[in-house]
Order: C-alpha cells, then sequence, then structure tokens
C-alpha cells in the first residue's frame, strides 16, 4: 500500500437493500487565480545631500511598523527600496522610469452590449496599461463538479489618422477563483502626434453568462497612460520603494528614519554617529571641512541661513555672520547634561523634517529655540545670543542712566506656568509624545496654571523635559522686566543676550553706585563720600567698568574716607568718570540679561532686560530624573527557534495519475510563537 493512504485512508461502502449505489462526492477545482500586483512609489525625502536611511530596511516604515526589525527579522515581504542621497548627477530610480496616471472606467465588459471605448488625448503617452478584473470565475457541471472556465477578451486602438480599430492583442483569463482577480495588459502607443486623440477599446469575445452556474464577468476597471521618462531629480533624495499589494489592504504610509542634509561645520569637530554631536579638538581657525550630517542645530541654523537653494542665502552672506558666536553656541549645546535615565546626552540635538513654507522670521526663531538663542543683527552681521551661564558684561546705577531712572514690570501669578506640557516627536511611537513638567510647591499653593509648548526639533524625553522645566522656571523666577535709557557711551557697547548689573538704591534701600573719580590699579575715589552706604565688610567687592568696556569685580580690602582699595590690581586703570558698584552678601546687585537696544535719538538708548538667575541652569539640568515606560509585550523579541526538526521524503500519485513527491516537515514549537512560514 503506498504510504500516502496509509496516513490518509479512504472508506467506502456498498449501496443498501434495492440496488441502490453509493453515490460519489462533488468534485471542487482548487482557487488557483490569485492577483499579484505590486506598487512602486517614489518619495521625495529631503533636500540634497543628505546621508542617508539609518539601518537600511530598519529606517523604512510601512503602516508606522519597520519592515526590517532590529534582531534582522523581516516583518513584509517582498519589498524592495533605493535611495538617491540627493546629488546634483545622480542615477533614477531603477523601477520607477515612468510616469504614470491612472483613470478610473470601472465598467463591465458584455458581449451583448459591446465594446466599451476610452480616449487618450495627451500626446506625450507612450504606452497604455489595461487593468482587467473578473470578480469570480467558476463553472458548476451538472454533476455538481465545480470547475473553472475562461473569459476571452480584446484590446483594439485607433489612431485619429487612421479609419479603423487595429486589434492588439487577444487574451484570456483561464482557470477558477472566488475573490476578484486582477490583471495588467501594457500596450505601446503610436508616437505620431498626428495620431492624437487615441481610441482604446476592450471587447469581450466570450459569451455572457445566461445561468448562476457559470460565472465569468468581466470588468474593465481602468486604464494608466504611461509617459517614459529617465527622471533622476537632480539635488533631491527619493526612496523609491517597491511592494507587493497582498500585505496590503490599501496603500500603506511610509516613514523613514534619515540622517538629513549635510552642513558645514568647523574643520576641528567630529560627528557622533550615533546621535549627530559634535566633539572639537584644539583652536578652531574660522575655516570649515567638507559637509558633513549632524544634529547640531547652531550649524544647521548656520546652514538655512546660508544655503542659496532653500535658505536665505541670496540675502545673507558668510561675512554677515559672527561665525565665532555661532561657534561659541555650539559649543555649549553639544556639551553633556543628564539625560533623565542615568545616562548623559548633548544639551540640545535637531532633528527636524521642514516641509512648509514658512516666514522666514518664524523659521529662523523656531530653529534658535531649539537652543535656546536669539539671532539679532548688529554692526553688520547676524550674531546668536543664547541663555546660558555668563558672567555681568556691564554696570548700570543711577549715575549712567537718564533721570526717570530704573521702570520694572512684571505679570500676575496668576498667568505664571506651573505644570508645562511639552510636545515632542517620541522616535520610539514615532509619533507626537508629550512631557510633563510641573512644580508642586506652586501647584499646592495657586492651582494647576498650564502651558502648553512645542520643543521644535527635539526628539528627547530628556530634553524635551528640560524644555519644561525651563519654562516653569523662567516664568517664575525670571518674569521681571527692566527698561531704562542710557547715554551712547553704553548704549553702543551692550548688545543683546549680555548679562549686565544695575545698582538701584530704590531696590536696595540705600546708594552703593556712582562714578569714579579718580582711580589707580588698586583703588578709586568714588564721587559722593556723604551719600553713600561704603563697607568693607560682609564679603564686600567693587565691581568698575574698566576703559576697554569690560566689568570686572575684585574684594574690598580697606575704605579711607572716599578711596575703596582692593585686594589684588585691576587688569587695566578705571578711567575718571566710568561707573563703579559695591555689594555685599546681603546687599547685591540686581542681575538682567538683554532682550533689547533701541537707539531713541542721537545721544540715548533704550535698554530692555529681563531678570536673570544664575542658578536657573543647574535646577533645571541636574537632577533629572524621568521613568522608563514598562514594555508588557514581548513582540519586540525575536521568536525562539524550532526544535526537533525532521524532513522525511512522502511518494503519492497526483489527479493525473502521475507519480510524485512531497517533504513532510515536522517540529517542536514554541508558546511564544503563533504560527511558523515555511
Amino acid at each position: 500500500m503506498p504510504e500516502s493512504e496509509k496516513r490518509n485512508p479512504v472508506i467506502a461502502g456498498a449501496g443498501g437493500k434495492g440496488g441502490g449505489g453509493g453515490g460519489s462526492r462533488p468534485k471542487e477545482k482548487k482557487d488557483n487565480l490569485n492577483s499579484t500586483q505590486t506598487a512602486s512609489i517614489i518619495d521625495l525625502i529631503s533636500e540634497g545631500e543628505i546621508e542617508g536611511i539609518v539601518g537600511d530596511f530598519k529606517g523604512v516604515y510601512l503602516n508606522n511598523v519597520p519592515v526590517q526589525n532590529e534582531n534582522g527579522n523581516f516583518n513584509y515581504r517582498e519589498v524592495e527600496a533605493e535611495t538617491r542621497l540627493g546629488w546634483q548627477g545622480q542615477e533614477p530610480i531603477s523601477f520607477a522610469d515612468t510616469v504614470d496616471q491612472i483613470f478610473p472606467v470601472n465598467q463591465k465588459v458584455t458581449k451583448q452590449v459591446g465594446p466599451v471605448t476610452r480616449e487618450i488625448t495627451d500626446t506625450n503617452v507612450d504606452a497604455v496599461r489595461f487593468t482587467m478584473t473578473v470578480p469570480r470565475l467558476e463553472k458548476i457541471e451538472k454533476d455538481g463538479d465545480i470547475k473553472g472556465t475562461k473569459v476571452r477578451f480584446r484590446f483594439s486602438v485607433q489612431y485619429a489618422n487612421g479609419n479603423n480599430f487595429i486589434e492588439l492583442d487577444e487574451k484570456k483569463i483561464k482557470g477558477r477563483t472566488l475573490d476578484p482577480y486582477t490583471k495588467n495588459y501594457v500596450f505601446n502607443l503610436n508616437k505620431d502626434p498626428a495620431g492624437f486623440p487615441v481610441q482604446i477599446r476592450v471587447t469581450r469575445i466570450t459569451d455572457d453568462s445566461d445561468s448562476v452556474k457559470l460565472s465569468n464577468e468581466l470588468i474593465w476597471t481602468s486604464y494608466t497612460e504611461i509617459i517614459k521618462e529617465t527622471l533622476t531629480y537632480p539635488n533631491s533624495a527619493l526612496v523609491g520603494i517597491k511592494f507587493s499589494a497582498e500585505q496590503f489592504n490599501s496603500i500603506p504610509s511610509r516613514a523613514y528614519r534619515v540622517r538629513g542634509i549635510k552642513v558645514a561645520i568647523p574643520n576641528n569637530a567630529t560627528v557622533d554617529e550615533d546621535n549627530g554631536r559634535l566633539t572639537y579638538e584644539g583652536t578652531w581657525d574660522g575655516t570649515f571641512q567638507q559637509a558633513q550630517w549632524c544634529a547640531d542645530p547652531a550649524w544647521i541654523l548656520w546652514d538655512l541661513l546660508t544655503s542659496t537653494r532653500y535658505g536665505f542665502g541670496d540675502h545673507i552672506t558668510y561675512d554677515t555672520l559672527d561665525r565665532w558666536s555661532f561657534f561659541s553656541a555650539s559649543q555649549y549645546a553639544n556639551a553633556l547634561v543628564p539625560d533623565g535615565f542615568g545616562g548623559e546626552e548633548p544639551r540640545f540635538l535637531c532633528n527636524v523634517n521642514i516641509q512648509k513654507i514658512d516666514e522666514a522670521y518664524k523659521l529662523i526663531n523656531d530653529l534658535a529655540s531649539v537652543f535656546r538663542a536669539m539671532p539679532f543683527w548688529t554692526m553688520g552681521s547676524v550674531v546668536i545670543a543664547q541663555d546660558r551661564p555668563q558672567d555681568a558684561s556691564y554696570l548700570f546705577n543711577l549715575s549712567n542712566v537718564t533721570a526717570d531712572g530704573f521702570n520694572y514690570q512684571n505679570s500676575s501669578q496668576k498667568t505664571k506656568a506651573n505644570v508645562a506640557l511639552v510636545r515632542y516627536f517620541d522616535m520610539t511611537q514615532r509619533d507626537v509624545g508629550y512631557e510633563v513638567a510641573e512644580d508642586p510647591a506652586s501647584i499646592e499653593k495657586y492651582g494647576v496654571i498650564k502651558r502648553q509648548v512645542e520643543a521644535f526639533g527635539c526628539t528627547s524625553r530628556g530634553q524635551a523635559k528640560r524644555v519644561g522645566e525651563w519654562l516653569i522656571y523662567t516664568e517664575n523666577n525670571e518674569a521681571e522686566v527692566i527698561t531704562f535709557r542710557t547715554s551712547v557711551d553704553a548704549g553702543v557697547v551692550v548688545r543683546p543676550g549680555q548679562v549686565i548689573e544695575v545698582s538701584d538704591p530704590v531696590k536696595a534701600g540705600l546708594r552703593r553706585g556712582g562714578r569714579v573719580l579718580s582711580a589707580t590699579t588698586s583703588s578709586i575715589q568714588v564721587d559722593n563720600e556723604s551719600e553713600t552706604s561704603l563697607t568693607a565688610s560682609d564679603n564686600a567687592k567693587l565691581s568698575v567698568v574698566l576703559p576697554d568696556g569690560t566689568l570686572e569685580t575684585l574684594d574690598i580690602a580697606s575704605i579711607s574716607g572716599s578711596t575703596v582699595n582692593v585686594s589684588g590690581s585691576f587688569t587695566q586703570t578705571p578711567n575718571v568718570n566710568t561707573v563703579w558698584a559695591i555689594q555685599t552678601d546681603t546687599t547685591k546687585t540686581t542681575l538682567w540679561r538683554v532682550l533689547g537696544v533701541t537707539e531713541v535719538d542721537a545721544i540715548e538708548y533704550e535698554i530692555t532686560g529681563v531678570s536673570y538667575n544664575p542658578n536657573k541652569f543647574d535646577a533645571v539640568e541636574q537632577g533629572l530624573q524621568l521613568e522608563k515606560p514598562e514594555d508588557p509585550s514581548l513582540i519586540s523579541d525575536p521568536p525562539e527557534t524550532p526544535t526537533n526538526l525532521t524532513a522525511i521524503e512522502v511518494p503519492y500519485t497526483d489527479a493525473n495519475g502521475t507519480q510524485q513527491s512531497r517533504v513532510l516537515l515536522t517540529w517542536s514549537g514554541t508558546e511564544t510563537t503563533v504560527s511558523y512560514l515555511a
């Protein structure tokens, strides 16, 4: 007995009394028609030149699922992808050398009604693709057997300069299918412009069905006008992706993890390929190396300002940018800070895909906000001022401002946020995420005052958290605004972003600042001893503006009448009539970060500043703690390898009586595996 019959015994029985024979079961032919359509798509992902997709297929996502997992297993089969990095002379995508436009028809083609015709008017069309569908194809015989059948049809074309339809080809669909089966047929057209418009036609040859036992309906689903073009899309980064429609109900969404546009970076910089951070070695001489990909927000902004293709390079040149302020901002942005999970990460990184036209001013400020910077125009160049730890660079008291003195403004506590909801892009979920920062003490006292903010270009939870903490701290501790007017000598020195000291007797309750009557490198004589509270105790310090415009502070050693002696020496002898101030542990000058300097007239400038607290930066960055989300799933884990795999060759006889062989595979499965694909 054949091995196949041993494994699958056939049970037969004789008829009952009266000679009634046992009936045979109807035979049903297998469904042997399966549509295998593919979709080919070109996605424009960036201006060029870019670094490329991260991890090949691991960086390609269809319906937010990676084509290939980190462990190397593929989630989708039969996927092809080609990338072009955006070179000027790049090659075209190999499987996308045509421009296609689909026109729906969705009309039944019958022999009784006659042919279905459509018209092509575009003289650039090189070929036409007919898409034909049979919703169901089968025939039920008298004995109950279900078999396949066929339907024949003809494609024809008529040119404007011809009188008759010309047969292109006769085709047939043969077999059995219980669900819609679709097939494409492509034919070249005569490119003679005089032949357009072109009539295309489908004619049914097989008789129409007149019985429910015969299903052979034919539908002309659509036709596609094909223009054969070799398109390279110079300076454009592309991904051409081709996949089987069998795995999707509709065209899937596509996403790509990309290392983006290459930008100019200093010649002493090195890029960390893991995160795009820059590290510097030695002293920068002001020159740049070959453009590279990085996530440094300072040089990304520099690139946007100077690019003539997609930026503002037609209006801004290298010579009008202060490269040293960009370099300083880059160093601060790339410094490592706690990431909230026990490790470290760069302070600021920029990972953003700018997809739409925006106002230049808004876009520049959005990019600058990534690294807490403020661009401004001064002395014929664009300079970057960054909110970062810095010493005071100038001093003001009542002697070098106008008679109006210092004006202060603040906002209501009820408007100061104590909960910040920060919107950022979560790379793990590949979707928008939210990080919450809050001030529990303020919430308990004033209730929840929520502010929602977008962390532009942010893909890090730690960075998003720091944005929220910075917002809350700033609104609650640095909300006071100062405004005053000063003379031209100070107005031309002070710049936005600088920190200044203010000695205001209205705030302090006593006068501890004025003008210098005379000075040496180790002492000064103050201008109004009788109305000034001079002291050498309580850790007293003297601050003086030096001839080069810088502010220097030294400890006070002693006071003799109107003379204040310091420990050590000033680096320069203070000028007569320069400004000075004394501060102690209990009576300090106030610190302000300059927001704007406006020329009022030829001799006066108005300065606006916001209160500055140097403790803010450690409060925001140090001690940051974030909880890792628990992963309740093992789906991302690779499946265990099957065990006890065996293969046995089994001979059998097919329906036509031919001897065949099959291989029988057996194995032991695992609890975490749902199915296997051989």
